[in-house]
């Protein structure tokens, strides 16, 4: 009994989220050892050895209790919507501006949408808002390329020059913190692409960084520089 209980607290104390069956076997059995110890002690011979079992076996059902009740929680949070603390929604900067602009220029374009959206003046407002420095305080930027089919069609993807123009002005300001995001799609994963394969593909230049935790891509700042292996399609 004592061999099965001592293995038992092994696996319990190496990982108690995965041995969590061998934790309630613990438990039940230190609950048990302690409870019968102590009412031995309380209603019959008071032997020493009764109360110490009792404070043994307490100590252990209790601490073990706690790492159960720990693990527990951290399992439905990370696993399930319960217990999670609800995410908070961003600052609403405003009222926006909507700019329509017609051109042969595309760049000249950009900086009219930017000067009459008072897109410059939002980000400003927003960061003097956060109180971080200019190299903490993050920004994203969400271009739509990931049902592109064909470099044909300009209407299915945002153009990567006007996205990394945009970084460049950005850059300007002195914000360094810059990062692209977009989602995977139906058809992107049909075809086993990865984000930053398609983004390459529609021609932009900037690196891509990859979260190996959560599979995500994330392109670098600024123009001009290249991938040295370029992407790779999962």
């Amino acid at each position: 009994m004592m061999m099965t209980i001592a293995v038992l607290c092994t696996l319990a104390g190496h990982n108690v989220r995965r041995y969590k069956v061998s934790v309630a076997v613990v438990l039940v059995s230190k609950a048990a050892s302690a409870l019968s110890a102590l009412c031995v002690f309380l209603f019959g011979p008071k032997y020493l050895a009764n109360f110490a079992i009792t404070l043994v076996d307490g100590s252990i059902f209790w601490i073990t209790l706690l790492f159960y009740i720990r693990a527990s929680k951290a399992f439905f949070a990370t696993e399930t919507a319960f217990l999670r603390t609800a995410p908070v929604a961003p600052k609403s900067t405003g009222p926006t501006t909507v700019v329509v602009a017609t051109g042969d220029d595309k760049f000249d374009l950009l900086d009219q949408v930017l000067a009459g959206a008072g897109f410059f003046e939002v980000l400003e407002k927003r960061f003097g808002e956060t109180g971080k420095s200019k190299k903490d305080f993050a920004i994203a930027i969400k271009p739509n390329f990931m049902y592109m089919h064909s470099k044909k069609d300009v209407s299915t993807y945002t153009d990567p020059e006007l996205v990394e123009a945009l970084v460049d002005r950005i850059v300007e300001r002195g914000f360094a913190n810059i990062s692209l995001v977009e989602s995977q799609s139906t058809l992107g994963n049909y075809y086993l692409q990865c984000r930053w394969a398609v983004w390459s593909h529609c021609g932009s230049h900037a690196q891509a960084h990859e979260d190996p935790d959560r599979r995500r891509e994330s392109a670098g700042r600024g123009r001009g520089r290249r991938q040295e292996d370029g992407p790779q399609s999962r």
